[in-house]
């Protein structure tokens, strides 16, 4: 069963052109094994040159293993591949993970000739800060070039849903600021 289901209009269809346009219909669902190939690809496309270094199996079954956390957008049911994800990972519980520890060593690596915006990064993202009662929250989201953008305010709202839900009933762990990598 879809989160939910979303059926989006172009002006051209609207305004009545005679050009012909299929109406599509985009479900929304939490990830599943059954993505995680197409999931894996989306975050080749997101991180591109720099994908090799990332781990990208594991961090594809890292956002799999927490479904109660992010958005896979499909057209064909359930079982069919992703169009787009948004998830959001807490950097503190998953620090120790291969996939994290990359990432932030790329962000900190990326900034160093910055020398206030590496400040800023090391005391939100560093060793100390991922030790602190401070929960941070990494942003990934990724969609095909032909996707429409509408798709993409109900996943944030889904996902912002689905953070408070995570806080009350789960683990009352709140989750402080988001690092977006979308």
């Amino acid at each position: 069963m879809p989160k939910r289901k979303e059926q989006y209009k172009t002006d051209d269809e609207e305004s009545g052109s005679e050009t012909d346009l299929v109406n599509v219909d985009f479900d929304f669902f939490d990830p599943e094994e059954i993505d995680f190939i197409a999931l894996k690809r989306l975050m080749t496309q997101l991180f591109q040159a720099d994908a090799e270094g990332f781990y990208l199996t594991e961090l594809a079954d890292l956002i799999i293993k927490q479904p109660q956390l992010g958005t896979m957008v499909k057209m064909d049911g359930k079982d069919s591949d992703p169009y787009a994800f948004l998830t959001v990972l807490n950097m503190n519980v998953h620090k120790d993970h291969p996939s994290i520890k990359a990432l932030i060593d790329y962000l900190l690596a990326k900034t160093s000739s910055n020398t206030a915006l590496h400040a800023t990064l090391q005391g939100t993202i560093g060793a100390k800060a991922l030790e602190s009662d401070r929960h941070i929250g990494l942003l990934l989201g990724e969609r095909l070039v032909n996707m429409p953008v509408q798709v993409i305010p109900p996943m944030y709202r889904m996902l912002g849903e689905e953070i408070q839900w995570a806080i009350e009933e789960v683990r009352g762990v709140p989750v402080d600021p988001i690092l977006d990598y979308c």
